[in-house]
């Protein structure tokens, strides 16, 4: 691996370092040895505390599936982390084809939690089938949609019929 080399190649695609001038940020690591992995936490910390970032947490959360797997004793084990909004027990979930109510949420240590927030891993149990790796999920609220769908069943099918003439 030619880190110079790298740098380079950015260079042709306009991404300039800081010491050239630029706005990107450079750390040079290594997923064999681990070097510079300190240098580059520091540096995403700070970059998040430079722009200010902050995920919303008081929204219905949503996040990416990490992993899942099928545990004889529990059924559909998963591993999601939040992006944004706070997920909490008995919470609905929709995740690729899988759905369902938490029944078990578990932090990265296997402590059992009541509810994750942005960038905190958890595993959950209570989905009805094994989602993907890299599927995105959603929480949704189930009352709302449960009135939603009362609202739909006083529609007549005349007003159906005529709605869908109007299409």
């Amino acid at each position: 691996f030619n880190p110079e080399k790298r740098r380079g190649e950015l260079l042709g695609h306009e991404v300039i370092p800081e010491e050239l001038g630029g706005d990107s940020m450079f750390i040079e690591v290594s997923a064999q040895t681990g070097q510079g992995i300190d240098n580059l936490l520091d540096a995403v910390l700070l970059q998040a505390e430079v722009l200010e970032l902050k995920a919303p947490i008081n929204t219905p959360a949503k996040g990416i599936i990490v992993e899942g797997r099928l545990d004889k004793g529990r059924g559909p084990v998963t591993t999601l982390l939040v992006q944004s909004g706070t997920i909490n027990i008995s919470d609905t979930l929709l995740a690729g084809n899988a759905s369902g109510k938490i029944r078990g949420m578990l932090d990265e240590n296997g402590k059992n939690i009541k509810q994750a927030t942005p960038s905190i891993p958890a595993e959950i149990i209570g989905l009805s089938d094994v989602p993907n790796a890299g599927d995105e999920f959603i929480v949704i609220n189930v009352r709302r949609r449960q009135e939603r769908l009362r609202y739909l069943g006083k529609v007549s099918l005349e007003m159906l019929s005529w709605q869908s003439n109007k299409l």
